[in-house]
């Protein structure tokens, strides 16, 4: 039982090595929650990545809402962001490996039935919204799932 314990903790710490760090300043804080702005980085202008970050180049600033924790914090205060990278692993396969199967799935099994390609293109690009729009409607729930921790 020892060792399985040891294995999570060694687990959490390899999840924590392989995590971003972000620097990013309180600009409003409430009883539940901290409203936190994140300065754009040079590094993240080169980065292949950047949009499932969030960081474009045309914004300079990205402000996000966390859960309070409890702790003295005061508008102003600098604190550093702990986002791990298994975040956005999932991102880029329920934002893009999801899309291409889907586009697969519906293109492969129809080319023989129906043999105008516009019509095939139309019908994969209704299944996409169909998609992003339940992706949408349960963005609350996928919002819940990530975690941001504050150091």
């Amino acid at each position: 039982m020892v060792d399985f314990y040891y294995f999570c903790y060694l687990k959490d710490k390899e999840i924590m090595a392989e995590s971003v760090r972000k620097k990013a300043r309180i600009v409003e804080v409430t009883e539940s929650t901290l409203v936190l702005e994140m300065c754009s980085q040079e590094a993240c202008s080169m980065c292949a990545a950047k949009v499932l970050c969030g960081q474009d180049l045309e914004q300079k600033t990205r402000r996000i809402e966390l859960f309070n924790d409890g702790l003295n914090r005061k508008v102003g205060d600098e604190v550093s962001l702990l986002i791990s990278s298994i975040i956005g692993l999932k991102a880029a396969f329920w934002f893009y490996g999801v899309p291409v199967f889907l586009i697969i799935l519906s293109i492969v099994p129809l080319r023989d039935v129906i043999t105008d390609n516009f019509i095939l293109g139309v019908i994969s690009l209704a299944l996409l919204s169909v998609y992003y729009f339940m992706l949408w409607l349960f963005r609350n729930k996928i919002e819940k799932q990530i975690s941001i921790t504050i150091e």
